[in-house]
């Protein structure tokens, strides 16, 4: 009596492995499109956390604060006013891989708030730029120093 063996012969699954591999690498470019610039939203939350740090910081001590954006090399670092002297409180941060400051829209590059939290002179916006030509902007209104994000 012949026995009947179940199961799949080298062939067949070399050759299910093979299509499998080819639609995978068909479907990457599509979804890499589709799929958003995690590294940008991230920097961007990263930078609103840090503009709204810096505004608590200056009505919680009741000294000036601010943050100074630097296009070259891509970072920003916040300060405190202490005796008419700007005297960084935190070290500078430097921008995720990919991303980039592709528009600062602030009087001298920086934002600084007063001990009622207002940004002084005005608020403005930066544009951040990421790998996949992504674009989120984040701005300060003038007279609130509400921080938003918006994308592009």
């Amino acid at each position: 009596m012949k026995r009947k063996l179940n199961g799949f012969t080298l062939l067949e699954i070399v050759l299910v492995i093979a299509l499998l591999t080819i639609m995978v690498m068909a479907a990457v470019p599509l979804v890499s499109r589709l799929v958003p610039d995690i590294g940008l939203e991230s920097e961007a939350k990263k930078i609103k956390a840090a503009i709204i740090y810096t505004q608590q910081q200056a009505v919680l001590t009741g000294a000036n604060h601010r943050i100074v954006f630097k296009a070259q090399p891509q970072r920003y670092s916040i300060a405190k006013l202490d005796n008419s002297i700007w005297v960084n409180i935190e070290d500078d941060e430097s921008l995720e891989n990919g991303v980039s400051f592709k528009v600062i829209n602030f009087l001298n590059s920086l934002v600084e708030f007063n001990p009622m939290g207002e940004p002084i002179p005005e608020g403005g916006t930066i544009t951040l730029k990421g790998t996949n030509n992504a674009e989120m902007t984040i701005s300060v209104a003038g007279t609130s120093g509400t921080v938003t994000i918006s994308t592009d």
